[in-house]
């Protein structure tokens, strides 16, 4: 019996992040993907990741990035690609409902997200959604960020329950492979229309 769902953040319950970088692609005339080349620059060990695992400032991480554009010969502000981010601030009513609808049914709610330190729109939204869910598990106040494994068993650890009592939904893959891989179940929200037809399967019409 399923006891818990875990819902991402951006891209899920939030707006994409994805979209957030392809407006600011258009609207500084980069080329589709510039933007994700210069910020996943070392991968696991690069700025991005260390900077969800809150291992830096967001000042020195777009200080980073900035030197990181500049050998890559892509013009952009570091500093105004992260002001950006401020978009994602907007809630997606339905999925709100749906975690409402979830909570009212007596499930645990919960939240697992890769972030970082901010101020401004996108930390009061985060400061609000709080209240929204049981449990937030944020990547920089733990140390950890997906698709670490090690994320997934704090969270189950926190939720107090089995891989096969949970369900994540989150709208990178990579991201839930290693969900998938321990037992979890896992919806992929490629678009809202994902996320909220995923749930009515396993638990019928919400609220």
């Amino acid at each position: 019996m399923i006891k818990a769902v875990v819902f991402d953040l951006g891209g899920v319950v939030l707006e994409s992040p994805l979209k957030v970088i392809a407006d600011f692609e258009t609207a500084n005339r980069l080329s589709q993907g510039a933007i994700n080349k210069v910020i996943l620059y070392g991968g696991n060990e690069g700025p991005w990741a260390c900077l969800e695992r809150g291992e830096i400032s967001a000042e020195d991480f777009c200080h980073q990035i900035n030197e990181i554009a500049q050998s890559a010969g892509v013009r952009f502000s570091a500093q105004k690609l992260m002001a950006s981010f401020d978009k994602m601030a907007h809630v997606r009513p339905q999925m709100i409902n749906a975690v409402r609808s979830l909570r009212k049914r007596g499930l645990t709610v919960a939240a697992l997200t890769n972030n970082w330190k901010t101020d401004g729109p996108l930390k009061d939204r985060f400061s609000e959604l709080r209240g929204e869910f049981d449990i937030m598990v944020e990547s920089w106040k733990v140390g950890l960020r997906k698709p670490q494994p090690e994320i997934y068993q704090l969270l189950l650890q926190h939720l107090g329950t089995h891989p096969c009592q949970t369900v994540f939904l989150d709208d990178f893959g990579v991201n839930l492979k290693p969900a998938r891989a321990i037992g979890m179940h896992t919806i992929k929200v490629t678009h809202l229309e994902d996320g909220l037809n995923g749930l009515c399967q396993l638990f019928g019409a919400l609220d």
